[in-house]
């Protein structure tokens, strides 16, 4: 198989269109419609059909797609080690993440991992938990990171064999209010005593909010939602209005220490935390770039 046709027919199948694959290639369109032809030809089979929209895989070209991720994976795997071998860890490293993962426990990671290693071309995407581990299984992201309860591990991850977590970090939960609250000087407040508070929470789904109501549910209260939100930032403008009360992640709250409007009190109770992971597949787990990451963030996660 000839793998100039190969590396071509996995661009189109990843950008969707001729014209996107031309563009990204830095060939002619007519060029990349030549080669992908050829290559159909030589295996004696449809790799895909035209549509309105862009281009549709058939059955034999999405196998051959999954296929192409791998090899590809495997080329840049190849152009590291020989990089590294030279003294030099160089390459990319896409991140896929979730949203409070991406925004508070990353960059700092990143920043240092950029120091450290100038080479590496970093990408960073923010996704819900379902799409974090779809990229990681495609070999659309290199790493990805989630969230989960304690004592639990992230959704679906246990039934895909194929991919690795590691632990990253644990968050406890912390109850930000408005200053003027009549907890605001207290040092600790206890899970039984939210039964009572308006409290604003993060959207359905959101592993923050699965924490705190999980624990509710089972001390047998019941929350007084009194808003939902789809983002942390919101929550806290909310917070600081004076409208309820909210638990968040420890690191979510590092930016509000001098903010005159919240105050951080303690939560007390047993699994008021959340564990974020990372995920990778197995076939990239000797991947230079990867295992030079993973190498620094266990390293600051201990030092936590």
């Amino acid at each position: 198989m000839n793998l100039h046709h190969l590396r071509i027919f996995h661009t189109l199948a990843t950008t969707g269109s001729f014209t996107a694959a031309a563009r990204r290639l830095r060939i002619s369109q007519p060029a990349v419609t030549i080669q992908v032809r050829e290559l159909e030809e030589s295996a004696g089979v449809r790799l895909l059909e035209r549509r309105a929209r862009g281009v549709q895989l058939t059955d034999a070209g999405q196998a051959l797609y999954r296929v192409s991720e791998r090899i590809f994976s495997l080329v840049d795997e190849a152009e590291t080690v020989m990089a590294q071998a030279g003294g030099r860890v160089t390459g990319g490293l896409t991140i896929s993440s979730s949203g409070t993962t991406g925004a508070y426990l990353l960059p700092r990671v990143l920043t240092e991992f950029r120091r450290r290693y100038p080479g590496v071309r970093i990408q960073l995407h923010i996704s819900n938990s379902r799409h974090v581990l779809a990229q990681v299984a495609s070999f659309e992201a290199d790493l990805g990171v989630l969230g989960a309860p304690d004592a639990a591990t992230p959704m679906t991850v246990t039934d895909n064999a194929r991919l690795v977590v590691q632990p990253f970090v644990r968050e406890p939960l912390v109850l930000l209010v408005p200053r003027r609250h009549p907890w605001a000087r207290r040092r600790g407040v206890a899970l039984a005593e939210l039964a009572d508070q308006a409290l604003i929470v993060r959207e359905p789904g959101s592993t923050t909010r699965r924490v705190l109501e999980g624990q509710l549910e089972a001390a047998g209260l019941t929350p007084r939602i009194a808003m939902e939100l789809g983002s942390n930032e919101a929550i806290k403008q909310v917070v600081a209005a004076g409208v309820g009360v909210a638990a968040l992640g420890a690191s979510v709250l590092t930016r509000e220490a001098g903010d005159a409007r919240l105050r951080a009190v303690a939560l007390r109770g047993r699994g008021l935390a959340v564990r974020f992971f990372f995920v990778y597949h197995r076939d990239r787990a000797h991947a230079p770039v990867l295992r030079a990451f993973l190498g620094l963030a266990r390293g600051g996660r201990a030092r936590r």
